[in-house]
């Protein structure tokens, strides 16, 4: 089991792991009711997931009340062939990804969506959304749900990520609030004139709310502590607390696969971020982060030819870093409070080696998501500055 995590690792740097173009819980625009959201034909919905969603649903439902924050759901229908009726059943569609012009008359898929393929309309463009808040509705790409249980694994399960993710939906329900659409990578074509492009940068310096996220993000928290201690999400091989750090690692896998697939299909240039955007050292010195912001700044003000990927402003949703970062904040200390002994002495080697691996892989992303905030305050600082041009070359 943990080979298999290891094998997605080989020939790739921690850190980028985790510096993707945005999170994997992009709800999408304008979501109001069923009604304003297209209507699902049969062949688009895909059952194969369900004996993994049900019971997490549930557990996610059960787990709320225990911390206060009861659902007004009764049962779950997944992909049920009409909306129900009762007022307390919440309706989940998975839906399969097409491409564009990609379905045939009555909306069933004809063409799986390349990499570089935009999706549909029905196609669910983010994770999940919640739909409807009154009649309780939930959409899911089957792609993403995919992702989510396999969470780093070959094979889907009732994952810690998918907890995660649909958990992070139920708070939209708890909040009687809809989702909307969040942020991603953006490029500056910087053969433009400076100051077209100091008003780019300055316009992804404007402040923006992300409390209602930051809200449903915390009832996840809640419910990822309160949960993953236990089966199915404890790693029976591992010791207690290196099942707990496994899971950690296993959430930023999942969020990394998703967003690789979103961001593709989205048109996202393969053209890496700027580097100042790839930390290498943990924790990054403050000299080192200020002069990183500089040759950022510089290489946008100063270039003549042609384009700096940079992660464009979060419009409603927290940075994945910052996700990340207090994901680990809140899972660490219930970690570091369980046992280290191996679960399976057959397989301790392998226990004690993730035992001291999951710590380190944790303080990268907790560390990546302090460097994230920290550069784009300098960055924002020095574009709002009166001399953003100072010190470059």
């Amino acid at each position: 089991m943990i080979a298999e995590v290891y094998d997605m690792r080989r020939g790739l740097p921690c850190h980028l792991l985790i510096i993707t173009l945005a999170w994997f819980l992009t709800d999408t625009a304008g979501a109001q009711s069923p009604a304003a959201t297209p209507k699902i034909s049969g062949c688009r919905l895909d059952s194969s997931n369900n004996k993994f969603i049900q019971p997490t649903m549930e557990r996610a439902i059960d787990a709320y009340a225990v911390i206060g924050k009861p659902l007004a759901i009764t049962s779950i229908a997944i992909n049920p062939p009409a909306p129900s009726t009762d007022g307390k059943t919440l309706d989940v569609y998975v839906v399969i990804d097409a491409a564009k012009g990609g379905t045939d008359p009555s909306g069933c898929a004809t063409r799986v969506p390349r990499d570089t393929d935009p999706i549909d309309p029905i196609s669910v463009r983010g994770g999940c959304v919640i739909t409807s808040v009154e009649h309780m509705e939930l959409r899911c790409s089957s792609s993403a749900v995919s992702i989510f249980a396999k969470a780093g694994r070959k094979e889907p399960r009732e994952s810690l990520a998918l907890l995660y993710v649909l958990s992070h939906e139920l708070g939209h329900l708890h909040q009687k609030r809809l989702g909307e659409y969040a942020g991603r990578a953006e490029r500056i074509d910087i053969g433009q004139p400076p100051a077209a492009k100091l008003e780019i940068l300055r316009a992804s310096c404007d402040p923006v709310s992300t409390k209602m996220e930051e809200e449903a993000d915390a009832s996840s928290f809640e419910i990822l502590v309160k949960l993953v201690g236990a089966p199915p999400y404890r790693d029976p091989i591992l010791s207690e607390r290196g099942s707990v750090y496994s899971n950690i690692d296993q959430l930023a896998l999942a969020a990394d696969g998703w967003q690789k697939l979103n961001a593709r299909r989205d048109f996202i240039s393969p053209q890496p971020l700027h580097k100042a955007f790839e930390p290498t050292e943990f924790p990054t010195p403050v000299a080192q982060i200020e002069k990183n912001a500089r040759a950022f700044v510089c290489d946008v003000l100063k270039g003549k030819r042609g384009q700096v990927s940079y992660p464009g402003r979060s419009i409603s949703h927290p940075p994945m870093e910052q996700r990340l970062r207090r994901m680990a904040e809140q899972l660490k200390p219930v970690a570091d409070k369980l046992p280290a002994k191996a679960g399976d002495p057959n397989f301790a080697p392998v226990a004690v080696l993730y035992g001291d691996l999951g710590p380190v892989l944790t303080f990268i992303y907790r560390e990546t998501g302090v460097y994230m905030e920290t550069l784009q305050d300098r960055i924002c600082t020095r574009v709002n500055g009166p001399r953003p041009e100072a010190g470059c070359p």
